[in-house]
């Protein structure tokens, strides 16, 4: 349903190009479908249901307009799309309801609008100033007021800068001026709370100069916003390795080929197409790969790909497994066998097959099955033994441990 009272076609159209502030309806249409980032109407009005909680798309345009003073509500929505690194509405509504607390974008933009009293699309570019990156800026927010979200953030950000609007205030935040919040004190001078070793050795990994910088970041790359930032970050990598918090981040520091942990997390997000944090895509190789310790895998992962840095095996696993999304290919490798533990799965082929390394292994059975990715290859065997992959080569083997030898012997 697109307008909730009888009307015809045409005065539903007229309506949409007053309301939006559009000239052209096939225009409007075309720019729904891409902030929605769907393909069909019927797919967009879905969207909008499920983003602003209204299937009135006359209303859900005429709400917009008490939070901006773009008449343009088209490219409102486009500008806060690009604003907040935002690929189509879906994902700005789960930014900013995560952001707010809210069911809808409605919601959000109403909690905003009612703190700040500004064009929302305003209050968001001044925001921008700080930094391009939206989540960054945010943390960055939330660490100088002190605060443990952006709502309360909001409310604290004049008292915090010391400015009469929020405008100035973001750009007290933007020129680096420090905060009008006082640090632990003492009966006569105001102390500044010492930096641990820990501590130390984190802004050391993590390419920064001073603590408070160190909390940005941490907060930014593990999504929390928790008093004892350090603690809750050593709590969280404890989840997923034995090693040591410094040790474990130096060493992928070190298979990364970057300078510091910041710079490695963005080549730990090149291995999964799926936007999650670096946490979660470990999480989630950890649960598909049947690993309990991610340098663990990390260290198997370079000894089947024969790769020296994560940056190399993803070239590999491109070219053998056709995918550079490691998470796909862990759950793919699954309907193959029924050995939980893949790289297990992986390291007993290499060893069955005679293969040093998986570019190896894929030249012998993509010959083999006429085949371009080891994927493919071993679909086709699989879909002609209907037995698991791992025990039909083993049983290949009791003929002769010389793989290619067993080869001549079937053919």
């Amino acid at each position: 349903v697109v307008f909730l009272l009888p009307v015809t076609l045409v005065e539903i159209w007229i309506r949409i190009l007053l309301v939006s502030g559009c000239e052209d309806i096939q225009e409007f249409y075309k720019d729904l479908l891409i902030i929605t980032g769907v393909k069909k109407l019927t797919e967009a009005y879905s969207v909008l249901v499920k983003t602003y909680g209204n299937s009135d798309i006359i209303v859900t345009l005429q709400t917009l307009h008490k939070f901006t003073k773009n008449q343009d509500i088209i490219s409102f929505q486009l500008n806060l799309l690009k604003l907040t690194n935002s690929s189509n509405l879906t994902e700005l509504t789960q930014k900013f309801t995560k952001l707010t607390k809210s069911k809808t974008l409605i919601q959000s933009l109403t909690v905003i609008y009612d703190i700040t009293e500004i064009d929302i699309e305003v209050f968001i570019t001044y925001l921008t100033t700080i930094s391009e990156d939206f989540e960054e800026v945010i943390t960055v927010i939330i660490g100088y007021t002190k605060t443990t979200n952006f709502v309360q953030a909001l409310k604290t950000l004049k008292k915090a800068t010391g400015e009469k609007t929020i405008i100035e205030a973001i750009k007290h935040i933007q020129q680096k001026k420090p905060s009008t919040f006082t640090t632990t004190t003492t009966t006569t001078t105001t102390t500044q709370k010492p930096v641990t070793e820990l501590e130390q050795q984190l802004i050391e990994i993590f390419g920064v100069e001073t603590l408070e910088e160190l909390l940005v970041v941490l907060r930014r790359i593990f999504n929390t916003q928790t008093e004892d930032v350090v603690t809750e970050v050593v709590q969280i990598i404890s989840k997923i390795t034995k090693t040591n918090i410094t040790s474990f981040l130096q060493y992928i520091i070190q298979i990364t080929a970057t300078n510091n942990f910041q710079e490695a997390v963005t080549i730990i997000k090149q291995s999964t197409q799926q936007k999650l944090t670096v946490v979660e895509i470990w999480t989630r190789i950890l649960q598909e790969s049947g690993q309990e310790d991610v340098q663990d895998f990390h260290k198997n992962f370079l000894i089947i790909t024969g790769a020296k840095s994560i940056t190399e095996a993803f070239n590999i696993l491109a070219k053998t497994y056709g995918s550079t999304d490691i998470i796909v290919i862990l759950q793919t490798l699954h309907k193959f066998t029924k050995n939980q533990d893949i790289i297990s799965f992986q390291l007993n082929l290499l060893k069955l097959t005679n293969s040093s390394n998986l570019t190896e292994l894929t030249q012998k059975f993509t010959k083999l099955t006429k085949s371009k990715t080891l994927i493919q290859s071993l679909t086709v065997i699989y879909d002609i033994t209907e037995i698991d992959i791992e025990v039909f080569i083993t049983y290949l083997t009791t003929i002769s441990e010389d793989f290619e030898e067993v080869i001549t012997v079937i053919i």
